[in-house]
Order: structure tokens, then C-alpha cells, then sequence
């Protein structure tokens, strides 16, 4: 098993239950409300990861990346009234713009 739900899930087998029955440590209802809670922990604790990612993606990703984009952007707009192609800059400015493009689809 490698996550925590699939370990909860093995618990609230039919064979796992005979177990615990047989040798007195839970009932088949005690083991399931015990599964029911560390379900309820579980889904509770990656709540809070989740919106604590979202929070930092707000806060301390995307203005940085949004002021790279807008210089990079000036940089190759630069180029441009200068009468150069600037090959490498609008790639990398193509890249960051479907970068952050990506980073708001996630906050939304």
C-alpha cells in the first residue's frame, strides 16, 4: 500500500474485520468508525494542504512570475523597435505566458 487511503481501505476488509473481531481488539462496527475518522482526518488535513498551495500560489508564485512575463516582454518589445528579431525572446515569452496561463487555471 502506498497511500494513506488504500492502508484505511485494507482495514475495512472483510478479512481484516474477521481479524480484529476474532482476536477481541475491535468490532467490525469499532473498526469501521475508526476508518470512518482517520477518513475524515485524512480528507480534512488535505483540505487545508490544498488551500494552503493555493494560498502560496497566489501570494509568493504568480506576482513573480507575472513581472518576469511583463519584462521579458518589454525586453523582446525592446528588440523589436531596435530592428533585431529576438527569436529566443519570444519563445521564452511564449513559454511563460502558457506558464502562467496554466498557474491561473489552477486558482480558479
Amino acid at each position: 500500500m502506498r497511500t494513506t487511503p488504500e492502508a484505511l481501505r485494507a482495514l475495512a476488509t472483510p478479512k481484516a474485520m474477521k481479524l480484529f473481531e476474532r482476536y477481541g481488539v475491535l468490532s467490525n462496527r469499532e473498526l469501521q468508525a475508526r476508518v470512518d475518522v482517520h477518513l475524515e482526518k485524512y480528507n480534512a488535513w488535505l483540505d487545508i494542504e490544498a488551500r494552503t498551495m493555493i494560498q502560496m500560489l497566489r501570494t509568493q508564485v504568480m506576482p513573480p512570475a507575472l513581472r518576469h512575463q511583463e519584462s521579458v516582454a518589454r525586453m523582446v518589445a525592446a528588440t523589436r523597435s531596435a530592428g533585431a528579431v529576438p527569436k529566443n525572446g519570444e519563445r521564452n515569452l511564449k513559454n511563460l505566458v502558457t506558464l502562467v496561463d496554466e498557474l491561473e487555471r489552477v486558482d480558479r
